[in-house]
């Protein structure tokens, strides 16, 4: 069965991100000390649009698998109702975090009223390159059109996060 998420109470607040392709929203499960007083420091999962339920005895193996499912290498993760009860679909299907949020910073984001001293963020992705080549070919012209969003967004989430 492995270790449950309610194991890392005592440790450093942790956020494994995923996304869930049946809505398209960020999917977190949070573990770890409170970040303010007052804060509840329980672990959950879930989404910020449809709520969060209790994850005090979810495996942290299946939590890791969630948020790093990447397609077409991993199948996403299935969360059915008896689960995650809250979904706002039949069951939840869970991708890689990087879907949504590849730089992983966006409960940061939204933690305003929680003020964070420190945060390092390690950026993971492959920097663009200029292509002294460039191709017509389909499928490369879609790969590089992909690469230039995620360039575009890691941008405007660096961007926010110095203007926090």
């Amino acid at each position: 069965a492995g270790a449950r998420l309610s194991a890392l109470r005592d440790g450093p607040r942790i956020y494994l991100n995923a996304t869930n392709l049946a809505t398209g929203n960020m999917f977190f499960f949070v573990a770890g000390k409170a970040l303010a007083p007052g804060e509840d420091a329980g672990e959950t999962m879930g989404e910020h649009e449809s709520g969060t339920a209790n994850a005090s005895n979810y495996p942290i193996s299946l939590a890791v698998a969630a948020s790093s499912a990447f397609p077409p290498v991993f199948p996403p993760l299935r969360l059915n109702a008896d689960i995650y009860p809250n979904s706002l679909s039949e069951y939840a299907t869970l991708s890689d975090g990087g879907i949504y949020d590849n730089l992983g910073v966006n409960p940061l984001m939204r933690a305003r009223r929680n003020p964070v001293d420190v945060c390092f963020v390690s950026d993971g992705g492959k920097p663009f390159a200029v292509s002294p080549h460039p191709t017509e070919s389909g499928t490369i012209v879609l790969k590089e059109a992909i690469n230039i969003m995620m360039e575009q967004v890691r941008g405007l989430q660096f961007a926010r996060l110095q203007l926090s």
